[in-house]
């Protein structure tokens, strides 16, 4: 006994109407988890211990002269200025600048 063998098709295509309402009826569902997921994720921002910190070192460099600002020009602060900032970040730790 041998059967035609008939190709068959998938309806590949999505019914909105059916989708909405799908969604519709399921309502009290999705608002009900979206409501516990709202509260839990609010009750654990506001009561978990935050896990950072931050440090600050900073060193006082006393053999840098003080500027003078009386005969001190525009471009001598800026050049003292990037030499201050190039300073700084030949002391960072590798990685950070």
């Amino acid at each position: 006994m041998s059967k035609e063998l008939k190709p068959t098709y998938q309806d590949d295509e999505i019914d909105l109407f059916e989708l909405i309402e799908t969604l519709w009826k399921e309502k009290v569902l999705i608002i009900l988890f979206t409501i516990v997921s709202a509260v839990g994720g609010a009750g654990y921002a506001l009561l978990a211990t935050p896990k950072y910190s931050v440090s600050v070192n900073y060193i006082v460099n006393p053999k840098m002269p003080a500027s003078d600002a009386s005969d001190a020009s525009d471009a001598s602060d800026a050049s003292d200025a990037s030499d201050v900032v190039s300073r700084l970040f030949a002391q960072l730790p590798a990685g950070w600048g």
